[in-house]
C-alpha cells in the first residue's frame, strides 16, 4: 500500500513515524512471540529499507522517527533516533530522527513529534466559556504553534 501511494503521488519526502513494533500489540501483551523485541524490530526494518532503496532510486528521501509506543526504545521525550546498530546494515539508506524533530525539505523547516499532543493537551486543558463559546482545539494548536525553543 504505501509503495503504491508513493509511486502515484513521487514525494520527495516520506516520513514513517513508529512505532514498528508496538507495545500495544495483543501478541506483545500477551507474551505470544518467537522472538526478542530486537529481532521483531530489525525483521520490520529490513522490509523499510527495501522500500527506502526503492524511494532512493525514484529521488525520494525516507525518514524514519521512533514513537513512545515502541517496544523496544526507550519511551520518554525527547526520544533518541533509532541505533544504526539496531537498524542494520540493510537500513543505510534510511535517515534516522529523533521524537520530535525539525528537518527541512525543500527550503522548508517541518516540525514533526509522534506522539498525540492534543489529546494529552485536551486532558488538561481548562478553557471558561462565557457568552461565547471556546473552540478548545484551536485554542490548544494556537498554544502549540506559539511555542519557542
Amino acid at each position: 500500500f504505501l509503495q503504491t501511494c508513493a509511486q502515484s503521488l513521487q514525494p520527495d519526502v516520506v516520513v514513517l513515524m513508529g512505532p514498528i513494533v508496538d507495545v500495544e500489540n495483543t501478541l506483545i501483551k500477551a507474551g505470544n512471540i518467537p522472538s526478542t523485541f530486537l529481532d521483531l524490530f530489525q525483521t520490520q526494518m529490513v522490509k523499510i529499507a527495501e522500500f527506502a532503496r526503492y524511494m532512493k532510486s525514484r529521488g525520494t528521501k525516507v525518514i524514519v522517527m521512533p514513537s513512545l509506543r515502541d517496544v523496544h526504545h526507550p519511551n520518554v521525550l525527547p526520544q533518541p533516533a533509532y541505533e544504526e546498530a539496531d537498524v542494520g546494515p540493510e537500513g543505510q539508506g534510511l535517515h534516522l530522527l529523533s521524537n520530535p524533530s525539525v528537518f527541512s525539505v525543500n527550503e522548508m523547516r517541518l516540525a514533526c513529534c509522534a506522539e498525540d499532543m492534543l489529546m494529552h493537551m485536551s486532558s488538561r486543558v481548562v478553557a471558561k466559556s462565557g457568552k461565547e463559546k471556546v473552540d478548545r482545539l484551536a485554542m490548544m494548536m494556537r498554544m502549540i504553534l506559539r511555542q519557542r525553543r
